[in-house]
């Protein structure tokens, strides 16, 4: 059963994820579960359990993988989102809530282990609080404004799908295996 929350494989008869401890299934289907892997032959399970432990191998080698990269990820989100506010027009005075923001991206899309589409939608967010703060701060024209925001968009958007994809399990498996 693939866990919900963080995608994690567990073995068919576990009522509960082992990586994040979210409900994967109810006790009953859990245990029904359990009667069959138990009524089904040994070489059959064998290899279904190596199968699982493989997946598992895997996940913790990601795991490690980004924790050895968290700093380096947060850091990259603090320069490349006021990368990203420098195509739109970036205020001068936002350079700092920019970083801070592309930071909190990046540890947000860390926290969740990646993905290109959450990787996207995080730093799109960020980018669109950066764009109301410098409408708020009373910038340009409307016309102007609207034009950059799509290009800082566009730059951001970039930004946090290649962010995504880079710490994305899949990508991490093909690329390092």
């Amino acid at each position: 059963m693939n866990c919900d929350s963080c995608g994690r494989a567990n073995r068919p008869f576990e009522a509960r994820c082992t990586a994040c401890g979210r409900r994967v299934q109810d006790e009953v289907s859990a245990h029904a579960w359990r009667r069959r892997w138990e009524a089904t032959p040994p070489p059959l399970r064998a290899e279904v359990e190596r199968e699982i432990e493989g997946d598992l191998r895997q996940a913790a080698a990601h795991d490690g993988w980004l924790r050895e990269r968290r700093t380096a990820t947060i850091a990259l989100g603090a320069i490349l989102l006021p990368l990203a506010a420098l195509i739109g027009g970036l205020e001068a005075a936002l350079l700092p809530l920019d970083a801070l923001l592309g930071a909190v991206a990046a540890w947000r899309l860390h926290a969740d282990r990646g993905g290109a589409k959450r990787g996207l939608a995080y730093f799109l967010a960020t980018y669109a609080v950066h764009f109301l703060l410098v409408l708020r701060a009373g910038g340009g024209s409307p016309a102007a404004d609207l034009i950059g925001f799509g290009a800082g968009a566009l730059a951001a958007c970039a930004v946090g799908w290649m962010a995504g994809a880079w710490l994305d399990e899949r990508h991490v498996a093909r690329t390092f295996a």
